[in-house]
Order: structure tokens, then sequence, then C-alpha cells
């Protein structure tokens, strides 16, 4: 079987648009009331931009499927975690909401485990010993046809 890979991050056009009005707001706040030159204020402001910036860009969802199983890397919280086939009762595409995990990242809630950046399709792990994990996708279609070399019931959604 062909691997399948997928790399995401948090970055999405509205939260770069959202960024960039919050800080020209900060930026012209500043300018108007200080002289931008000798502003501690925008000084701290820029660090804060570029520290979201920066973590928007480096924290980074890699999912992998190939024979073995699914397994994904969720850099910086989870540097490796897999799932062969054998340990998994289900494998299936789902839609979910911001409230099913409490938002974005990497969440622990009553549902189970995610690791998600943006969308709202998953991967829905069920384990043989019931636990329930959901892995972020942008490609469901694709991760479906995928699925259903392993498992025969993988449309949910």
């Amino acid at each position: 079987m062909k691997k399948y890979n997928e790399s995401q991050n948090f970055m999405s056009n509205w939260l770069i648009i959202l960024l960039i009005i919050l800080f020209g707001v900060e930026f012209y706040d500043v300018y108007e009331n200080y002289q931008i030159k000798h502003s501690v204020e925008f000084g701290v402001s820029f660090w804060i931009f570029l520290a979201v910036l920066l973590s928007l860009i480096l924290v980074r969802l890699k999912v992998a499927i190939d024979d073995d199983g699914i397994a994904v890397k969720f850099f910086p919280f989870v540097l490796q975690k897999k799932w062969n086939w054998d340990s998994l009762e289900s494998a299936h595409i789902v839609q979910y909401s911001l409230m099913d995990y409490g938002g974005w990242g990497y969440r622990i809630s009553k549902k189970g485990i995610a690791y998600t950046t943006k969308g709202k399709y998953g991967i829905q792990l069920v384990l043989k010993d019931g636990k329930q994990i959901l892995i972020g996708t942008q490609q469901p279609k694709e991760v479906e046809l995928i699925l259903s070399k392993y498992f025969v019931n993988t449309n949910e959604h």
C-alpha cells in the first residue's frame, strides 16, 4: 500500500488577518499616543506578536498511515505516537466541533485524546480497550479511502 503523509499547522487565512489587524491596531495606538521609537509598550507587543506567530508556524501535526498502522507527531507536545492496526477496533472519518474536545491542539477530555490543528474532520480511532483518539485531517476523503482498506465501515460523517 502507498504510504500516506499529512502535515498541518495552525496557520489559516482568517488567523493571519486577525493577527495583522491586532498588531496594526496596537501599532497605531502606540504611534498616536506615544513616540514609537521610545515606546516599551510597542516593543513588548511586537515580541508577543512574533512569539505567537512563530508558535502558530512551528507547532506541527504530522500524520502517517501505512501497512503497520497510524502514527502522529505533534511537535512539541508529542514526539511520536503510533497505533498498530491490530490494536484498533475501528478507524473512521468523523466531523467534529470545537466543543467536542474544548478547542484545537493537544486535548484530553472525557471523550478521549485529540490531536487537531484546524478544520472539522478527523480520524476517529477506537482502540480495543475502548479508548478513543481523534486525529485531525485536512484530507478526509483521501484518508477515508485508505482506511477503507483496513476497516469495512469507515464512513460515519
